[in-house]
């Protein structure tokens, strides 16, 4: 029932805009998220709802039967906003869903939620911790944090930090009469954090270290 609400209001917001680009930025979105969504009813109904017409530039004309039930979705949907606003009354709490790693959970998010709770009192904020790569569009999250190059087809990235890796050894296996180099290390006996980070293209294995071999590293010791 909220994938099919979410696609309602692609259709609609698309079809008043006359396209997936008025609706993206309206719905904060993606362009191809509001694509996705219409052809997800459009599987469910069985034909197409819009078809393609040129008046100067490219627009989205709904189909007749579209343009017939259309009427009545849009006032479905002002009624359910109509009701969700006096169901949350003036001292709603706002409810946000954020997706995490386990790891990013415990070593990052965590020790900041409270001074976001401070801030924000009216907010509540619900963790979903999870390694996969989900569909923001199709599920139940508001908000996913992932580590990667950040182009996940149909949403929207925001860049957050950088990742940074150190090299660890024991103190009596750096070398003494030479610096620590990359190249040093490609011939040592590594140790790999096996950390599975969807999404993300390693490099710092030992294709990583080798194009780095001319690149100084500071003096280990642990």
């Amino acid at each position: 029932m909220l994938t099919r609400l979410k696609s309602l209001q692609a259709l609609e917001a698309s079809a008043r805009h006359g396209s997936f680009v008025g609706a993206s930025t309206e719905l904060d979105v993606t362009p191809p998220a509001v694509g996705q969504l219409v052809r997800s009813l459009e599987d469910w109904v069985g034909y197409p709802l819009f078809r393609r017409t040129r008046s100067g530039a490219e627009r989205l004309m709904p189909v007749d039967e579209a343009k017939e039930a259309l009427e009545d979705i849009s006032q479905g949907l002002d009624l359910l906003e109509t009701g969700l606003r006096k169901l949350r009354g003036r001292k709603a709490r706002t409810v946000v869903v954020v997706t995490a790693s386990q790891a990013l959970v415990a070593n990052w998010l965590l020790g900041r939620l409270d001074d976001f709770t401070t801030k924000h009192p009216n907010i509540d904020v619900r963790l979903d911790v999870s390694d996969r790569v989900i569909d923001l569009a199709q599920g139940d999250a508001d908000i996913g944090i992932r580590c990667g190059l950040g182009n996940w087809k149909g949403v929207k990235s925001t860049f957050l930090m950088g990742e940074e890796i150190i090299a660890v050894c024991h103190q009596r296996l750096l070398p003494i009469d030479r610096d620590v180099t990359a190249g040093w290390i490609v011939g040592q006996t590594l140790v790999h954090d096996g950390t599975s980070h969807p999404g993300e293209i390693s490099r710092h294995g030992r294709t990583g270290w080798r194009a780095q071999e001319r690149t100084s590293l500071p003096t280990m010791a642990v």
